[in-house]
């Protein structure tokens, strides 16, 4: 290396910036990572490791305690949306892949998911409600009936129109 070039290497460390600025800085990273609208399918399928990736913590997060503790919450409250279906198509008593998930994001990252739903007909939900606690082994409150932001089109069953149910982690 030249003596030029020694002179002119310095280091860029983003948190000697104003806490507004990389604060604003990694709410671009994560406007700019992938989204995940429906996690998992409707029906129930095995997911391919590509399938994984917009679960995974953007690499921003990954960085320093400083950044995880802002970016986190901000990443699982606005990237992260996937349903619970009814016992008809086994999807709420299988899952295995989603325990893994929600019981590896920890129970404070569980709490800032906003876009997790319980699909389920009006008589079923007592023991849909159930058999996700049961399974799932976490503290949901249930929370009142939504409009469907999937289409019509999904709601669609053969057990008929399913109700969409807010699940909120305690």
């Amino acid at each position: 290396m030249t003596a030029a070039t020694e002179d002119n290497d310095e280091v860029f460390r983003l948190l000697d910036l104003p806490p507004e600025l990389w604060l604003k800085i990694g709410k671009y990273v994560l406007d700019n990572t992938p989204k995940l609208k429906s996690w998992p399918s409707n029906y129930a399928v095995r997911l391919r490791p590509q399938d994984y990736a917009p679960l995974r913590q953007p690499a921003i997060t990954r960085t320093c305690h400083a950044l995880r503790i802002e970016l986190l919450p901000l990443f699982y409250e606005g990237h992260i949306r996937f349903r619970f279906y009814d016992s008809h198509n086994g999807s709420c008593s299988g899952g295995s892949e989603r325990s893994v998930w929600l019981s590896g994001i920890g129970a404070t990252n569980r709490r800032c998911l906003k876009n997790v739903e319980l699909l389920a007909t009006t008589f079923q939900l007592r023991d849909d409600l159930r058999t996700f606690t049961t399974r799932f082994n976490f503290d949901v409150e249930l929370g009142t009936p939504v409009k469907d932001t999937y289409g019509e089109e999904e709601m669609e069953r053969a057990c008929g129109i399913e109700d969409v149910y807010p699940l909120i982690f305690k």
